[in-house]
């Protein structure tokens, strides 16, 4: 094996080439790690955002929904089809809800 000690004018460009290529090799590994970081980034951002949207949607949507549809509890259901329209807004007035 023949060493390279830099100083013949064939060693000294032999050494810039491997220089360049080690160089090289760097800036792409290091700018694959930053484009695998902007990815994993903006695909966590798209989901957040995401999710931020369907919960406001489906809020829009309860919001939207006459009030005895909203209701899931078939009992409690039953129950307020069984009072008058009168006692109803009473007991949607006497209480905060959200979703039953």
């Amino acid at each position: 094996m023949l060493l390279n000690k830099g100083q013949t004018e064939l060693e000294i460009l032999q050494n810039r080439f491997t220089s360049y290529i080690s160089a090289a090799i760097q800036r792409r590994r290091n700018d694959y790690i930053r484009q695998v970081l902007r990815y994993r980034q903006t695909e966590v951002e798209v989901e957040r955002i995401f999710k931020e949207q369907s919960t406001a949607a489906e809020s829009d949507i309860w919001e939207e929904l006459p009030l005895l549809m909203c209701i899931e509890n078939n009992q409690l259901l039953c129950a307020l089809n069984a009072i008058t329209e009168r006692e109803r807004e009473i007991f949607f007035q006497s209480i905060r809800w959200k979703k039953f």
